[in-house]
C-alpha cells in the first residue's frame, strides 16, 4: 500500500502529520519518504495521545487488481494531546527561505517496523522562514504479528 499526501503552503513553523497505526494482528514495515521546498525538521513519536484522530485516509494497494484494504489505519493532521516518547530526528537543509528558491525541493527518507497494537507519528515541520509545500509518501507493507 502506499500512501501520498501533500499539503501546499504550510506556513512556517507549521506541521504536516501523518499516524500510522497498526491493527492489533498485523505488523506495519514502511519506508517513509519527505520532502518539502525549504528546511524543515522530521520527529516521530510513540505514545503520542490525540483529541481528534485526524482526517481519514485510505491507502491505495500498490497492487492494482486488488481493492484498497488495509488492516491499519492511516491519519492525517490528528490532533495532539501530548507528543509523547521522541523516536527519531532528521531534518532538510535549504539554501533560503522557500519562496525565495527556484524550484526544486529536497528529500529524505526513513524505514520503520510499526509492531502490532501500536502506532507511530510522522511530522514535519516547515522552518524555511515562509510558506513551504510539505509532502509525505509511506510504502507499508502488512505481515504477520512477530
Amino acid at each position: 500500500h502506499t500512501v501520498s499526501y501533500t499539503s501546499l503552503a504550510v506556513a512556517n513553523q507549521g506541521y504536516l502529520r501523518l499516524r500510522i497505526k497498526a491493527s492489533a494482528t498485523k505488523d506495519i514495515h514502511t519506508r517513509i519518504a519527505w520532502s518539502s521546498e525549504g528546511k524543515s525538521r522530521l520527529k516521530s513519536y510513540v505514545g503520542t495521545t490525540y483529541s481528534n484522530n485526524g482526517t481519514p485516509y485510505t491507502p491505495f494497494n500498490r497492487q492494482s487488481k486488488l481493492a484498497n484494504s488495509m488492516a491499519g489505519l492511516i491519519y492525517i493532521n490528528p490532533t495532539i494531546n501530548v507528543l509523547g516518547t521522541q523516536r527519531g530526528n532528521d531534518f532538510i537543509g535549504a539554501s533560503g527561505a522557500a519562496v525565495v528558491r527556484v524550484g526544486g525541493t529536497g528529500a529524505s527518507d526513513i524505514e520503520t517496523i510499526i509492531n502490532a497494537g501500536t502506532e507511530v507519528l510522522f511530522e514535519i515541520q516547515n522552518v524555511s522562514g515562509s510558506a513551504s509545500d510539505l509532502n509525505f509518501i509511506a510504502n507499508i507493507y502488512e505481515r504477520e504479528a512477530l
